[in-house]
């Protein structure tokens, strides 16, 4: 997380930032590693099993020096708790960004892989309610497929990527189909040491690492510990998408305090980071399965994402009609530079608890997505790209400008025959990437 790039000098005054946990326990927050932060931790219930997953995964995810940052953590299950009592205890929290690293299926009985079901419809129906970013690990089973609440189209799913070697973690989850949402939305790096083991002089650089200690900033000197031997043991060494997933949260937290319109505009978030990444096309690909990208969109650039930030040509917010109504954006782009476009908008599914108590069994309503159908037009008004985003709520795009100018960038809902009543109307957001030249 490039936070000196984000932060650069910008005054704290007025900026805060709110982050949710959500793991099967809590953290230890014991340790020197939490003294500057302790008074801002806020744990639900500090009778709930220590976990060390729970604590690697918060070292993460508290991994950079926010101002004004505050923490809320909770776990399941505690105390008989619910998925949906969890999540409204960080809600009444007014967070931002929620982590999530822990497997859903065996809350709603629906024990499978690559499927929608309760905890995904809960966590669509969150988003879209109430405007939050929800970041998920997709999971260890590699082709064997995503957790289930990670299968949630609103969610931002998360895959494991090993920085040296430059590929996909073999067992990092994903899903490719043409019925649900492909996942993982994008990668990070998921291998991590942590700050009870010092660095090994002899395989490191030691000045990447605090006082010569390995920490989640330093990523152990940006390889993969277990198999270089960076740090003095690899018995605190953690590897996962749970671990890529609060990398990405806490990434997501940065930009949020950097652009505060962020906070409500989960589908801004995803197209921002999609559009954003940084690409290695040599790796990623299953030979069974060609062309589908395991990484998803690519690997998570948070400097990238400024840049895009701070071009306001160069994303957008609306709520597009089901009457068909066409709404125009218009980003500046030079010729001759690839762009990447990122098109995204919330899916919702409406819940309905079987005797209206929160605990009580649920069962959801899944409404089809809307066909979305974007065309791009060049400066002097020729079409050069038409896609329509359906069986996913999330669209990508690259294409090469051969005129410089202000394109125009056309977004409408295919209209349906079958639809009747007043207009429904669907926020989206697209943003694209076009690198600097030098």
């Amino acid at each position: 997380v490039a936070w000196g790039e984000i932060y650069n000098g910008v005054s704290s005054t007025g900026r805060s930032i709110r982050i949710g946990m959500l793991e099967m326990g809590i953290p230890d927050i014991s340790s020197s590693f939490f003294d500057n932060k302790r008074d801002n931790i806020y744990i639900r219930r500090d009778t709930d099993e220590i976990r060390t997953h729970a604590t690697h995964d918060f070292e993460i995810l508290a991994s950079i020096d926010i101002p004004n940052a505050m923490y809320f953590c909770t776990s399941l299950p505690g105390q008989g708790s619910t998925l949906l009592q969890e999540m409204e205890w960080l809600l009444n929290r007014a967070v931002n960004v929620i982590s999530i690293s822990l497997q859903l299926d065996h809350l709603s009985g629906d024990d499978g892989l690559n499927i929608y079901t309760t905890s995904a419809a809960i966590i669509d129906r969150i988003v879209s309610l109430y405007d939050i970013t929800v970041i998920m690990a997709a999971g260890n089973n590699g082709a064997g497929g995503v957790l289930e609440g990670a299968m949630a189209y609103n969610a931002i799913t998360i895959g494991n990527y090993k920085i040296k070697t430059g590929a996909i973690s073999s067992d990092s989850a994903y899903y490719s189909g043409s019925v649900l949402a492909e996942k993982p939305d994008l990668s990070a790096p998921g291998y991590f040491a942590f700050s009870a083991y010092t660095c090994n002089e002899n395989s490191c650089d030691s000045s990447l690492c605090g006082d010569g200690i390995c920490n989640m900033a330093a990523q152990c000197c940006g390889f993969d510990c277990r198999q270089e031997n960076c740090c003095s043991s690899a018995a605190n060494v953690d590897a996962g998408t749970s671990q890529a997933a609060p990398l990405v949260s806490c990434a997501v937290a940065a930009l949020m305090w950097y652009y505060p319109t962020l906070k409500t505009k989960p589908e801004l978030v995803k197209a921002i980071l999609t559009a954003s990444v940084s690409l290695d096309t040599t790796h990623h690909y299953d030979t069974s399965d060609e062309g589908f990208i395991q990484y998803g969109a690519g690997i998570l650039n948070t400097s990238q994402a400024k840049e895009i930030i701070d071009n306001t040509t160069r994303f957008a917010t609306a709520s597009a009609s089901s009457s068909g109504t066409v709404l125009n954006h218009s980003p500046q782009l030079v010729a001759g530079r690839v762009a990447r476009v990122s098109f995204a908008f919330e899916k919702n599914s409406w819940m309905v608890e079987d005797n209206g108590s929160i605990g009580s069994d649920i069962f959801y309503t899944d409404t089809e997505l809307w066909d979305f159908y974007v065309r791009i037009v060049d400066p002097n008004g020729n079409p050069i790209w038409t896609f329509t985003v359906e069986n996913n709520n999330l669209g990508i795009i690259e294409f090469t400008p051969t005129v410089s100018g202000y394109y125009t960038i056309k977004v409408s809902i295919l209209a349906d025959d079958e639809f009747t009543g007043e207009p429904q109307y669907i926020p989206y957001a697209l943003a694209v990437y076009q690198q600097e030249g030098e």
